[in-house]
C-alpha cells in the first residue's frame, strides 16, 4: 500500500465518521428542528453519484466512502422523516 492509497483510507474513515455524531444526537434528541434536509438531500445525490464513480474507477477507498456516505444519509433522512414536527420537551 503507498502513502496515497493510505491517506485515501484516512480521508474516507473521517469522512465517514463526521456523520455519526449528527445521527447519534438526532436518535437522542428525537428532533431534527435545526437540521438543514436540504444538505442531507443534496450529500444524498452526490453520494449516489460518487458511488456510481468509484464503481466504475474500481477504487476501494472511493467506493467504501461513497456507499458508507450514502448509508449515513439514508439512515439520517429517515430519522429525518421520523422526528420532523416533532419539539423536544
Amino acid at each position: 500500500m503507498n502513502i496515497f492509497t493510505l491517506l485515501g483510507w484516512v480521508a474516507t474513515f473521517s469522512f465517514g465518521l463526521c456523520y455519526v455524531p449528527q445521527i447519534i444526537k438526532t436518535y437522542r434528541r428525537k428532533e431534527v428542528a435545526d437540521v438543514s434536509l436540504w444538505t442531507w438531500i443534496i450529500q444524498g445525490v452526490g453520494y449516489t453519484t460518487g458511488v456510481a464513480y468509484g464503481f466504475h474507477l474500481k477504487e476501494g477507498p472511493l467506493m467504501f466512502g461513497y456507499v458508507w456516505g450514502w448509508l449515513c444519509t439514508a439512515v439520517f433522512l429517515i430519522l429525518y422523516l421520523k422526528y420532523k414536527g416533532k419539539k423536544r420537551v
